[in-house]
């Protein structure tokens, strides 16, 4: 039952991270808004200085994702020029930070809600992995929670924040070797207050 729970925990993230990065590229195909968004917005931007200010990851996170836009960025120790969708699966650091804009707060309060309503109270613990949920206050957005799992095969740690500002909706995702002892709660908190939410408005 326990890794059953643990499948569906990894689903529900796969699925968002794949929604927020579908999202991503129908606005930036359709708007044609270039490396910004609304007032100066880039996912690239906020999450680099963000983590450089937190000095979290960013000696093992200096490469940019192919792909990565103003809505969702990605980076990892993998250098582009050897990157590719092979290589994904061998990313040992990687922070990644991504949103999506509701037309009102209350659209975007109700899907944040629905989602931590999913997630509420699951915790996971197998052989190989353990999962954990907890809500985070106080670290700049008006939502956020976070998911953190650590996995001894073959042994990483990951952090994956969902959080609301405003009218957005988005997550901020850690990834490190559990050897180092980075890419969970503690990284993502001090990531969380760096980041320079006033750029999302009000």
């Amino acid at each position: 039952m326990l890794a059953n729970q643990l499948n569906r925990i990894r689903s529900c993230a796969a699925c968002f991270a794949l929604v927020v990065a579908t999202c991503s590229a129908l606005v930036v195909t359709a708007n044609a808004q270039g490396r910004t968004g609304p007032r100066g917005l880039n996912a690239c931007d906020l999450i680099r200085d963000a983590s450089l200010a937190a000095r979290t990851l960013d000696s093992h996170t200096r490469h940019k994702s192919n792909g990565s836009t103003w809505l969702s960025c990605e980076y990892t120790d993998i250098e582009p020029g050897t990157y590719n969708l092979n290589s994904h699966l061998d990313v040992q650091w990687r922070v990644g930070f991504g949103f999506v804009p509701y037309t009102s707060i209350a659209e975007a309060q109700k899907s944040w809600q629905e989602t931590y309503g999913k997630w509420q109270g699951k915790t996971s613990e197998s052989a190989s992995s353990t999962s954990s949920v907890s809500r985070l206050r106080g670290y700049g957005a008006d939502d956020a929670f976070i998911v953190e799992t650590t996995t001894s095969e073959p042994g990483s740690r990951e952090a994956m924040v969902y959080w609301r500002k405003g009218r957005w909706v988005g997550t901020l995702q850690l990834r490190a070797p559990l050897d180092s002892k980075s890419g969970g709660v503690e990284d993502a908190q001090f990531i969380m207050k760096e980041l320079k939410w006033a750029a999302f408005g009000k």
